[in-house]
């Protein structure tokens, strides 16, 4: 970068999810997976947003922008100018609580309970990077294939998993799909073009890692374009994990319970992982080039663990006082961290993290970035948070971003979109 740049999160518009008739009048769906579509052509203003709630629905909302705040901005009158410019529209819903192999996998003694009957939420969406029209969604232990362009008419269910996905990811050439389920597995299908009407087909899986995770696995994602076969993924048995999904091996490994950052005095800080273990939540892969992963643990804490090409691995732990003025020092999140959306501005590599303190936390975490160290050193709280702001809508469900656009799904029945601003 050509000079130092200061970037702040600022929120822009609020829409609420359509009332779902299969649910209680008193209670309002939550959305629980949300997605942007990549911007195809950079002169147009115009995006497409996919939302999943938990009443096995999903939306599609067009959302118009009219700016490109990318663009040097020096007045905080510009906010209100980049708001003005924002709407967003609902143009279209589908439901699969009518199908009943949507239904998530049930114990038979398990008669007596009143939930057995409700439909699964959608847990993650994902769309197409090659196919502009295929909108990818997780829904109990199916995969749902949506076209975009036609109100969402289902083209195909693929049969994943034995236990509830938690995140599906699509290979950036778009050849395969991934899954993360309940059962610690991961899965890496083939995703097929064909249209069969909506019905139920097998997904061909290329590798089925059985063992990715003791327990729950939590998170997926595919490591760049520039590392074809490898994978992440990330679980409730506090690891981060590189596999080659050709052939199913461990490349490298990165154990919570053994890394944690040290204070500002040089020890170890005691007693956050008491309340909330280092869980694995959520994982975002910066591609290019492929070989650094961000990570949202259950403490709170956010990690960045860098890779070389052949496996091993180092862990910086990103906290420290906020460079905006008069903010407090900022560890992390105050509880678990849930999601995070990666923004690419120009030259800029800027990660936004969600969590359950109701708190959205910009970094930077580009590969020039004044504070990555260049000593290879481990375990060190290396970044301070760019903007820290209150997200008084609920607790973060899951983010995404599409340039300098976020969208945030939380525990509220409604969707909001922020936007980074940047000054010099």
């Amino acid at each position: 970068m050509s000079s130092r740049r200061f970037f702040a999160l600022t929120r822009l518009h609020a829409t609420a999810l359509p009332p779902c008739e299969a649910q209680d009048a008193t209670d309002a769906p939550a959305p629980t997976a949300i997605a942007f579509n990549a911007l195809r052509n950079p002169s147009e203003s115009t995006r497409l947003l996919a939302v999943g709630d938990d009443c096995s629905r999903v939306h599609l909302y067009t959302v118009g922008t009219g700016h490109t705040p990318a663009a040097q901005l020096d007045d905080a009158l510009v906010e209100e100018d980049v708001a003005q410019g924002i709407h967003m529209q609902l143009v279209a819903t589908t439901s699969f609580g009518e199908n009943e192999g949507m239904r998530g996998n049930h114990d038979d003694d398990d008669d007596d309970d009143e939930d057995d009957d409700d439909a699964p939420a959608v847990t993650s969406v994902a769309f197409h990077p090659t196919r502009t029209n295929e909108l990818y969604a997780a829904c109990g232990t199916h995969v749902v294939v949506m076209d975009v362009e036609n109100d969402l008419r289902v083209l195909r269910v693929h049969v994943v998993a034995e236990d509830e996905i938690n995140a599906v990811a699509i290979h950036p050439k778009g050849t395969f799909f991934a899954v993360a389920d309940d059962t610690g597995r991961a899965s890496v299908c083939e995703c097929g073009t064909a249209d069969e009407g909506g019905a139920s087909v097998p997904a061909k899986p290329r590798k089925v890692i059985r063992s990715a995770h003791d327990g729950i696995c939590s998170a997926i994602a595919f490591a760049g374009s520039r590392r074809p076969w490898d994978i992440v993924t990330a679980g409730y048995d506090c690891t981060a994990r590189l596999h080659d999904f050709s052939t199913g091996k461990v490349k490298a490994e990165a154990d919570m319970r053994t890394t944690s950052p040290s204070s500002s005095t040089g020890a170890p800080e005691e007693g956050r992982e008491m309340c909330n273990p280092p869980f694995v939540h959520a994982v975002a892969v910066l591609d290019p080039p492929g070989n650094s992963v961000v990570v949202c643990r259950g403490d709170g804490r956010i990690a960045l663990w860098s890779y070389g090409a052949g496996g091993g691995g180092a862990m910086e732990w990103l906290g420290g006082a906020c460079e905006m003025p008069g903010a407090k020092r900022q560890a992390g999140h105050a509880s678990a961290a849930t999601s995070v959306a990666v923004c690419h501005i120009h030259d800029n590599v800027l990660a936004v993290t969600g969590g359950n303190d109701r708190r959205l936390i910009l970094w930077d975490v580009s590969n020039d970035a004044p504070w990555r160290s260049r000593d290879g050193s481990h375990g060190d709280v290396v970044a301070a948070p760019l903007h820290v702001v209150k997200h008084a809508a609920g607790k973060v469900n899951m983010l995404a971003a599409d340039g300098a656009y976020v969208a945030v799904a939380d525990t509220s029945d409604g969707v909001s979109l922020y936007c980074v601003l940047q000054k010099e």
